[in-house]
């Protein structure tokens, strides 16, 4: 460990005490001095710089000295455009953040982890989604057999960033230049810019021409938390640790939090309706919100199989059996069978054989993000060698 890494491990623990402790002024005071301390920069810049592949030999040091989360960054985040399923009019917009960006997102992320505490409910950053599946069986084997899930609408969108502000302890200043996407410096990508297609003969910048086709669709996308940064995972959950907690606290059954999902599980039909009630309540009067529930939310009937973070959870005799999801087993079926058109074209010998190789590393890459399903090795071990005996067939076909 680096004398960086220990002083920053130092000033968290500081941080860590006040919060502890509920002494807001020296809680202020030690972030304060962590979001500026040369040593928890730099860790946050080593750390953004070896995530991008594309850094090059940028400098820890020199991008530590440069960051400022108090004043507005002015790297160019681009801004691409996804078509939404079938539509030609309607699209998401992704954000790629440069180095710098993301060192101060993962800065800011740094300091919460150091104040706040998630609820013991809560798994996106505290295990993971095999950890939420695994609670989901433990629950389920102590009798929490009445299950429904239920979805924030819009959820990142639907946080002010006052509300943040001020259940956080954070300088509006950060709140603004990192938290939100009203001080980002945001150009189009270049496939944004072949989206909207920018004649030069018209006066306008293709910027300005974007926010004249897609004005109002984008000032409702800036608003709230930046979809794709690295800090606002780690702040939604904070902002719905207190809604998990008055859950957990009415003592009408379990609650499993993963990002915007909520999977209620109680011993009772009406145990089940008061948790719906109380979340309901709870996201409605929620500080940084008002927070509604999704239109659509899934009421399980009792012992029959239910997807959950894409898994199928199987009632078994007394425990649940996690299995692949129909749908990710949809995109394995797929995989395998781009493997098997490929292996009916022309492709040449060694073409083919790196065209197969990548497909089999996509499949393995699939199967191996549900780990807990146990007849996941078979499964793949049965595809995967009747896929590679029609590849040495072709080839052996081929030879002269």
């Amino acid at each position: 460990m680096s004398q960086f890494h220990r002083t920053e491990r130092k000033l968290a623990e500081k941080v860590q005490v006040s919060a502890r402790e509920k002494s807001i002024k020296r809680l202020h005071d030690y972030s304060r001095m962590y979001l500026t301390s040369h040593a928890c920069k730099y860790v946050a810049a080593a750390e953004a710089i070896k995530q991008n592949k594309r850094a090059g030999q940028r400098s820890v040091t020199e991008l530590a000295e440069r960051m400022n989360v108090f004043e507005a960054c002015g790297e160019p985040v681009f801004l691409d455009l996804v078509a939404r399923d079938e539509s030609a009019y309607e699209y998401r917009y992704i954000l790629s953040f440069g180095t710098e960006n993301r060192a101060r997102q993962i800065l800011l992320r740094n300091l919460l982890k150091a104040r706040w505490n998630v609820s013991r409910a809560q798994t996106m950053m505290n295990g993971g989604r095999n950890a939420a599946v695994q609670q989901v069986i433990r629950h389920y084997t102590e009798g929490y057999i009445h299950i429904a899930e239920l979805d924030i609408k819009r959820c990142y969108k639907s946080f002010g960033m006052i509300g943040i502000q001020q259940m956080l302890h954070l300088p509006e200043r950060v709140v603004r230049h990192v938290l939100s996407a009203a001080s980002l410096n945001i150009d189009l990508s270049y496939t944004a810019r072949r989206v909207i297609y920018h004649d030069h003969d018209i006066p306008l910048t293709p910027m300005e021409l974007f926010r004249g086709l897609h004005g109002e669709d984008w000032d409702e996308a800036q608003q709230g938390l930046i979809e794709g940064s690295k800090v606002s995972p780690f702040v939604a959950e904070l902002l719905l640790a207190p809604v998990c907690q008055a859950i957990l606290a009415s003592g009408a059954g379990v609650v499993i939090n993963y990002a915007d999902n909520f999977l209620l599980m109680a011993k009772t039909k009406c145990g089940l309706e008061t948790m719906k009630t109380i979340l309901r309540e709870k996201l409605r009067t929620h500080p940084a919100g008002p927070l509604t529930v999704g239109e659509v939310y899934a009421k399980f009937a009792l012992n029959s199989a239910f997807d959950f973070l894409g898994y199928k959870l199987v009632p078994g005799v007394s425990s649940l059996n996690p299995e692949i999801s129909e749908r990710n087993e949809r995109k394995a079926r797929k995989i395998r069978s781009q493997a098997y058109k490929a292996i009916r074209s022309n492709l040449s010998k060694e073409k083919l054989s790196e065209y197969i190789k990548h497909c089999v590393r996509e499949h393995r890459s699939l199967l191996n993000a549900f780990p807990l399903w146990e007849g996941a090795e078979a499964y793949e071990s049965r595809k995967l060698s009747a896929l590679l005996r029609c590849v040495q067939s072709r080839i052996t076909t081929a030879s002269p």
